[in-house]
């Protein structure tokens, strides 16, 4: 027991330590912690600190329209009823699900969006083939030539070469000859090609009289030899890594969303916003990833209506978990901040490698990002004391709870919202 204690004690501190950096991966949780609300302890004072965080006590949060589906009465889509068959997509209802991988060379996005497809039957970056001979050029019977493609081909063929006293080169490029009692059998020494002609400037090419030259120093990737040419680098056209057109991905207007997460086609994942108004959530009115109205449960019976189109509006700053001895702690950018209108669920147990971001569960009432310098601006929040906020990258997840008076201006700065240090405060990956 005393060495598990100390085990934790080194984990912790090297987690703090790296924090900056280590709340950026994803990684496998285990003992994740279910949000099912609770109360803040001094939240009213515009900053947190580490008493403004539980999971334990407060308000539940539950889906009252007798759906029981915990989404406000949207009906979440799966990548079947989409049709999808690869990466990450919006379930309408403001969650992320993941629609599986293409197995190589196909990939997300070459059979249409979001969906397996390409293996054309080009080089791997796009362009044609590159087409070896097999063969030598007519009437070369020794020495070596080059494919066109990087390779060589061996002009002897099963012959063995030239038959002494002839030697290759003494009949022409590549050809026996010689014999005429001359040097060294009495023909015109052969003199060999020192270089490469043509424009080769990859693979190897014989020297005429029976050796090897090599073409110039290589081809830098995406290029490959043959790609512009016999022995040629070139190559990289545009196109895909297998040689299908590629995938251009979508945008959320041309999907027609204007909420919630969703796919772009092409294995990516877009952010389409979130829905303002009282009674509005994502995928209420029956269309995946649209705002609509529907039974208004939660707290979105706390968002309030402004005079002046002014909306509830809370700011602040994410910040590693560094301890107070280690200085100030860095500024975290691509967190995302939500506030839950359903239970969060734990995450799955287990390593994985799913993109940051995906795995955000509560069905988000209202959702944004933080920036380059960790600041984040949250519209339309719910008023009212003890409301939830979760700051979440990957698996790195805490909520903190703040006293949100309706309709103020300007906006309630809440200060500097640290990620979790361990797993007391909220979640965090295994480390070992």
């Amino acid at each position: 027991m005393e060495i598990r204690k100390v085990g934790q004690w080194v984990c912790m501190l090297a987690i703090a330590w790296g924090s900056a950096s280590a709340v950026v991966s994803c990684g496998s949780s285990g003992d994740s912690s279910v949000f099912n609300g609770g109360g803040p302890q001094d939240s009213s004072t515009g900053t947190n600190d580490d008493s403004s965080v539980t999971t334990d006590d407060g308000p539940s949060f539950v889906n009252d329209d007798g759906g029981g589906d915990g989404n406000g009465g949207c009906v979440p889509k799966t990548c079947k009823d989409l049709g999808f068959d690869c990466g990450p997509q919006g379930d309408g209802c403001g969650n992320v699900i993941q629609c599986g991988t293409c197995t190589l060379p196909q990939f997300c996005g070459g059979g249409g969006p979001s969906k397996c497809g390409g293996n054309t039957t080009v080089g791997p970056d796009g362009s044609t083939i590159c087409t070896a001979l097999t063969s030598c050029p007519a009437g070369q019977n020794c020495g070596f030539a080059g494919d066109g493609c990087g390779g060589v081909i061996n002009c002897a063929g099963d012959g063995g070469g030239c038959v002494s006293p002839q030697y290759c080169g003494g009949g022409g490029f590549n050809q026996c000859g010689g014999s005429n009692g001359l040097q060294p059998d009495g023909a015109i020494p052969c003199n060999p090609l020192t270089a490469c002609t043509g424009g080769q400037n990859c693979g190897v090419e014989g020297d005429g009289c029976g050796g090897q030259i090599t073409c110039g120093a290589g081809c830098v990737a995406p290029q490959y030899c043959g790609g512009g040419g016999f022995n040629i680098c070139g190559g990289n056209n545009g196109l895909s890594p297998d040689g299908a057109p590629n995938c251009t991905p979508t945008d959320c207007t041309k999907l027609g969303f204007n909420c919630g997460p969703a796919g772009d086609g092409c294995g990516g994942l877009l952010q389409c916003g979130s829905c303002t108004g009282t009674g509005n959530i994502c995928g209420g009115g029956g269309q995946p990833g649209v705002c609509g109205n529907s039974t208004c449960v939660g707290l979105c019976k706390q968002q309030p209506s402004c005079d002046g189109g002014v909306l509830t509006t809370i700011t602040g700053r994410v910040v590693a978990g560094t301890l107070p001895i280690y200085g100030s702690p860095d500024p975290v950018p691509n967190v995302v901040v939500y506030v839950p209108n359903a239970p969060l669920q734990p995450f799955k147990p287990g390593v994985t490698c799913s993109q940051c971001g995906a795995e955000v569960t509560g069905s988000p009432l209202v959702q944004t990002t933080t920036a380059f310098d960790g600041t984040f601006t949250l519209p339309n929040m719910p008023a009212g004391n003890g409301i939830p906020v979760v700051i979440q990258l990957g698996r790195w997840r805490r909520t903190v709870f703040f006293n949100v008076p309706a309709c103020a201006t300007p906006a309630q700065n809440v200060g500097d919202i640290r990620m979790p240090r361990n797993q007391g405060e909220g979640d965090i990956p295994l480390t070992a």
